[in-house]
């Protein structure tokens, strides 16, 4: 037989200066996260439980001219052994009216790169208490860490500190979790182009 569900979706909408664009971009990446989720969907056996995704986001201001916007989606496939939940993120410029990239942010052939997984990879492995520590990271975490922070849907800000994000998988097994690591200003203010928004108004620096 045919199984179809229904996916309630919330998201935020802004008809001051984006025109509709914020809610266009906002659907286009739920629409991803609803398309990698489905792909893996397979239909339940009658005991099961059945399939389900749940999407959340929570917005953060770190300007008057930035919307950093962090989705978070909780999925099961029927028969799976456990759920899953994968993040993703946008940063939106009203000024501009569309979101920014890494392009826009930081300058090219800086090192940004190497310099930010070099904080995070440190800020990793010195985990303790239960959390994930070096006896976690595979054989090639400089490069999986490095490749986690160059896309900037990993990424969201607020005006003290950036986070970046590593889903399950991504870096740990799914045991670990989802490890969130800050990133101060004052880590990539460095790095990032003269007329970066997020560098003409984040927090000050000491």
């Amino acid at each position: 037989g045919v199984q179809t569900c229904a996916l309630p979706i919330c998201y935020i909408t802004d008809r001051r200066q984006l025109g509709g664009n914020l809610n266009e971009q906002c659907v286009r990446l739920l629409d991803k996260i609803a398309e990698a989720a489905e792909a893996g969907v397979r239909p339940p056996e009658p005991a099961d439980e059945g399939s389900s995704l749940t999407i959340r986001y929570d917005a953060f201001f770190p300007s008057q001219s930035l919307i950093s916007v962090r989705f978070a989606s909780d999925s099961y496939h029927a028969g799976a052994a456990h759920g899953m939940t994968q993040h993703a993120g946008l940063l939106l410029a009203l000024d501009r009216g569309r979101p920014l990239g890494v392009d826009d942010l930081f300058r090219r052939d800086s090192g940004w790169q190497a310099a930010v997984a070099h904080h995070c990879l440190k800020q990793l492995t010195q985990a303790d208490g239960g959390e994930p520590g070096s006896d976690f990271l595979p054989d090639d975490a400089a490069n999986a860490v490095r490749d986690v922070v160059s896309d900037l849907a990993n990424w969201s800000f607020d005006r003290e500190s950036a986070l970046v994000t590593f889903d399950p998988y991504t870096l740990f097994a799914y045991a670990a979790g989802t490890q969130d690591v800050i990133v101060p200003y004052a880590v990539i203010r460095p790095f990032l182009r003269p007329d970066a928004p997020l560098g003409q108004e984040a927090a000050p620096a000491p």
